[in-house]
């Protein structure tokens, strides 16, 4: 029963977004690398210790406080959460006093920069904003927005001044439009649960906009997206880290050609629509992260 709880637990989707958190980090990174950082792998790999402990420690809180969210579709499992509630406490408490050491850390270390010290506080409302009552934007359909500008614009920023203490015009070319792709995404991972969000009245952004207006606003983000990463030549931007995120473009197409398919009364075929929504964001960070890292 312990592993059915455990595999419960680490689902799909919440191992994607912890993937993807850590990846963003390292695009960070790899993008004060290409502009040439003095690279520091212990202040960075503190920032990254932050960045996973703040992800864990969030997932854990929203166990304890809407377990209904998470596993409503699991015998059991709600109740199991029920009665182990202190435990997903104590770890996210835990986790937070780990965050909270590294900060002191590089206090003592003298390399926390005014720009890491407002992503962090911005971190720390967000997790506020999105988790503890009476906010619980997360509960009232946010969590999308929220945890896209957290994953492809704040991490991606805290990775990148954990090294490098000076902005660059590089850093929003490359975080704003994946912050589109990402919200992009997570609306089009909602299709797939929205009938059984209606049915519990799980709020999500999706529903909040209706899916009638969410397909055309999920396809002016992702081609969008791409736009603007294609525009980067325009502006002077090296074509070497431009086409690597391009690479995607035919998946997106394909992505929301597939929602207009299902629009128009075609078979949704889930498991294949999740894994192209995958593919989609997950690809384009990790070829974003291999250019920059590699240049």
């Amino acid at each position: 029963m312990r592993s059915l709880h455990f595999r419960a637990l680490i689902n799909f989707k919440s191992l994607f977004i912890f993937i993807i958190s850590v990846g963003t980090y390292f695009l960070g990174g790899g993008i004060a690398h290409y502009v040439g950082a003095n690279f520091q792998s212990f202040d960075f790999f503190l920032g990254l210790l932050w960045t996973i402990c703040l992800v864990l420690s969030g997932y854990s809180l929203r166990i304890f406080y809407s377990p209904s969210t998470f596993f409503s579709e699991i015998d059991g499992m709600v109740e199991w959460v029920g009665k182990n509630k202190k435990l997903f406490l104590i770890l996210s408490t835990s986790l937070l006093i780990i965050c909270g050491m590294v900060v002191v850390g590089q206090l003592i270390r003298k390399s926390l920069s005014n720009f890491q010290e407002i992503l962090y506080l911005l971190s720390i409302i967000g997790y506020i904003a999105l988790i503890i009552p009476p906010f619980n934007l997360g509960g009232k359909g946010y969590l999308e927005i929220i945890l896209s500008i957290f994953q492809a614009g704040i991490t991606t920023a805290l990775g990148y001044f954990s090294v490098f203490h000076f902005y660059q015009n590089i850093l929003l070319f490359v975080s704003f439009p994946l912050t589109c792709i990402a919200l992009a995404s997570y609306l089009a991972f909602g299709f797939s649960t929205y009938a059984n969000d209606l049915k519990i009245e799980r709020k999500t952004f999706l529903r909040a906009l209706s899916w009638q207006k969410a397909i055309p606003i999920h396809n002016i983000l992702l081609i969008g997206s791409y736009v603007f990463l294609a525009s980067g030549v325009i502006f002077h931007f090296p074509i070497g880290i431009v086409w690597p995120a391009l690479l995607t473009f035919p998946l997106g197409c394909l992505q929301g050609l597939w929602l207009i398919r299902i629009k128009n009364g075609g078979k949704p075929v889930w498991p294949f629509f999740n894994t192209l929504i995958t593919s989609v964001y997950g690809l384009t960070v990790y070829f974003l992260v291999l250019t920059f890292w590699i240049k």
